[in-house]
């Protein structure tokens, strides 16, 4: 149990605290705690997507690359993403449709790499899956920063005004969110086609 392993470890023990700050009732507890709660929500995930860089940069660098590394650093990743984005659907931010196919795209490809490993074959991240995991983590702390900005505003008695003189800025809101949406689910099911046309050897018996 390596510092890099302890930081993956730590990055898996946020996720429950950021589901919580997620999935507060906004009917239970005020505008002023949910702009808290969003905030404080925002925060924890960009400390859990800065842990990712860093383990991996300390394993490396410090030679303390290890099997219980390779198997849950990645598991920790998709399992953050993973939890937020159903996190998104409970709260109806993003619709469950774009997060099924977010999802199966992460196991598809997950479980491809496992039949390669078998067989002797590292399956690398290319620009496309590099780019699926930007977007979706653009969709994310765009949609936590909007969400404190909204919340923040109500409180402050700034949202009715706003509204008056912008329009139905909800519309305006969940309107990107859903375009961002729509570009994790084409570059999920754009680059998970790549990995299984350029790796379609991995799925052959002989």
């Amino acid at each position: 149990m390596n510092l890099p392993n302890k930081i993956t470890l730590a990055r898996i023990i946020l996720i429950p605290f950021i589901l919580f700050f997620i999935l507060l009732d906004e009917d239970l507890i005020g505008d002023g705690l949910m702009a808290i709660s969003w905030t404080v929500a925002l925060v924890l995930f960009i400390v859990a997507a800065v842990t990712d860089a860093i383990d991996g940069i300390l394993a490396r660098r410090l030679n303390l690359v290890t099997n219980f590394g390779r198997l849950m650093d990645p598991l920790a990743d998709k399992l953050l993403v993973a939890s937020v984005f159903v996190a998104f659907v409970e709260k109806e931010i993003l619709p469950a449709w774009m997060v099924i196919i977010i999802l199966f795209r992460e196991f598809l490809v997950t479980g491809l790499r496992s039949i390669a490993s078998e067989k002797g074959i590292i399956i690398q991240a290319d620009r496309w899956g590099k780019s699926k995991t930007v977007t979706q983590m653009t969709t994310i702390i765009a949609s936590m920063l909007l969400m404190s900005v909204r919340y923040f505003l109500v409180w402050f008695k700034q949202w009715e005004p706003l509204v008056k003189q912008t329009g139905p800025i909800d519309d305006y809101i969940y309107g990107l969110l859903y375009v961002l949406g729509v570009a994790c689910v084409i570059l999920s099911v754009g680059s998970g086609s790549l990995y299984l046309i350029r790796n379609r050897e991995v799925l052959l018996d002989n």
